[in-house]
């Protein structure tokens, strides 16, 4: 059996192509892609991420230290050791909030309850372990609230209790798309909202004087446009109970390429998912014209 070993990248094929100087740009850009790319993903339209540094009370950067991220809701646990610098990363995180749980061997267990996580957001989060025995326990009750520093992407997060809370005709959570700085709607039936993916045949949603075609509307990280604007055949975007969503985000300007596929506003809605604790709520809804 012939067996191949692949100890350095093959770039043969570059000088049959290209000219000697930009033979060397290319090798840059493809050794950049390998290194930076996993970063691009620490959040996807359906996730978000927690990032931090850890120190000890000098505010030097504590090499091997270990960070548990419990999800208050399903109770799923994923555990992290800092590297150079102190730094850690946790990616790809669902929605919600989080205990956070940092130790290490001659410090005190530092745990900070109720840490939230966005969608499509990093949440930056630096811990500060103090000398002790590692069995002792220091619960940082209340975080302050950080800047958003990780992205310069434009956006504005609906948290579920908002849906629920403000007046929503035909229940559909794409009325309040509108709040949102830089949106604009010209909305004569809230009945038509979703309809057709906010095409510019329907009544229009522009984010920044884009075309309303240029919207990107995704559920739980997949899409759910309708690329035709057939709304009314197709019953266009997916318009989920208000009851049933979590958040959701409308991002309107400087977000990556793996968000948007066009120019317009990028909108990643978030639907309620199983927790340890069964739970339901009863109600009703009548629309009454006179």
């Amino acid at each position: 059996m012939r067996h191949t070993i692949f100890s350095h990248p093959d770039y043969s094929w570059l000088r049959r192509v290209l000219p000697k100087h930009l033979r060397r740009v290319a090798i840059s850009l493809l050794l950049a892609t390998i290194i930076f790319v996993p970063a691009l993903f620490a959040q996807t339209a359906g996730t978000g991420a927690l990032t931090g540094i850890v120190t000890d009370a000098s505010g030097a950067s504590i090499l091997g230290a270990q960070v548990k991220v419990t999800s208050d809701s399903s109770g799923e646990v994923r555990t992290v050791t800092t590297g150079a610098g102190g730094t850690y990363s946790v990616p790809l995180l669902l929605p919600g909030t989080y205990l956070v749980a940092a130790s290490k061997e001659g410090f005190r267990t530092i745990t900070i309850p109720h840490v939230r996580i966005i969608v499509t957001e990093t949440n930056a989060l630096n811990i500060r372990l103090e000398v002790g025995q590692i069995s002792d326990k220091v619960i940082v009750e209340a975080e302050a609230v950080q800047l958003q520093t990780e992205s310069s992407t434009l956006g504005r997060v609906t948290s579920g209790e908002q849906v629920q809370a403000l007046p929503l005709a035909m229940r559909n959570f794409t009325q309040i798309i509108g709040l949102n700085p830089g949106v604009s709607t010209e909305i004569a039936s809230a009945g038509e909202l979703g309809r057709g993916g906010g095409g510019n045949n329907q009544d229009p949603t522009v984010s920044s004087g884009n075309w309303a075609a240029d919207n990107n509307f995704q559920m739980n990280g997949v899409g759910v446009n309708d690329i035709q604007q057939s709304g009314y055949f197709s019953a266009g975007v997916a318009i989920p109970n208000p009851d049933t969503i979590q958040e959701f985000k409308v991002q309107t300007g400087q977000y990556d390429a793996s968000y948007g596929r066009n120019a317009g506003a990028d909108v990643d809605v978030i639907t309620k998912g199983g927790t340890n604790e069964f739970h339901g709520r009863p109600g009703n809804f009548s629309a009454m014209t006179t």
